[in-house]
């Protein structure tokens, strides 16, 4: 009983950290395997965001040269603005996720931990969640700021769309120019911005992949 105590004092960490993106498996170290494959599928999603700004800050770029026919760039330019929505409605959603299932893992946390009858053990995966949660917080406090960072740059995006719609002409494109130039900066501040997140998962996935290694 002990021996499997320790397993799972050394594996729930794991699944604490992965509150936004893993469901109820039955067991432990079945919820700690879920968690690391999870936290794969989050930074392809994010590396996915992060080139999705940078083809539509192409787009822009493209778009804001002028010349010859602007309907063909206007066209590529509002088809990818429109993926670049939906990738920012994807990491709204998931950020919800992960606040509503908190809140769930908190409770059945302490039912776990309170069958745990060995005062040291559970001092010690009481130590251990504690660190969890400190690391959970820092990639939360990144996604933050990737939200953040979304929100200036959709607005950007939209502004440029919405006049060009009503202006697709040589001096409309040349009305737009400070306005893109200034989106164009925005999408690259939103790069960084999840760039740091995917370091922060990275770090994350790396430690208690370690960690599920030497369970």
């Amino acid at each position: 009983m002990r021996q499997s105590q320790q397993q799972w004092i050394r594996t729930w960490p794991v699944v604490l950290v992965a509150l936004a993106v893993v469901g109820c498996s039955n067991t432990g170290p079945d919820r700690t395997a879920t968690a690391v494959e999870s936290f794969k599928d989050t930074r392809k999603h994010l590396s996915d965001a992060s080139k999705q700004v940078g083809v539509t800050n192409d787009s822009l770029r493209a778009l804001s040269a002028g010349g010859g026919d602007l309907r063909p760039l206007f066209d590529k330019y509002v088809a990818n603005v429109k993926r670049t929505q939906d990738m920012a409605e994807g990491a709204r959603k998931r950020a919800e996720a992960m606040r509503a299932k908190t809140d769930e893992y908190t409770k059945q946390w302490q039912k776990e931990l309170s069958a745990i009858s060995d005062e040291q053990l559970r001092a010690q995966s009481q130590q251990r969640v504690a660190a969890a949660k400190a690391e959970f917080d820092r990639v939360r406090s990144a996604a933050a700021e990737v939200k953040a960072a979304y929100q200036p740059y959709r607005q950007g995006l939209n502004d440029v769309q919405q006049y060009l719609t009503n202006d697709l002409t040589a001096a409309g494109v040349q009305s737009v120019g400070t306005k893109a130039n200034d989106t164009i900066r925005k999408g690259e501040t939103l790069q960084q911005r999840i760039a740091d997140l995917e370091r922060e998962l990275n770090s994350l996935s790396s430690k208690w992949s370690a960690k599920l290694g030497g369970a």
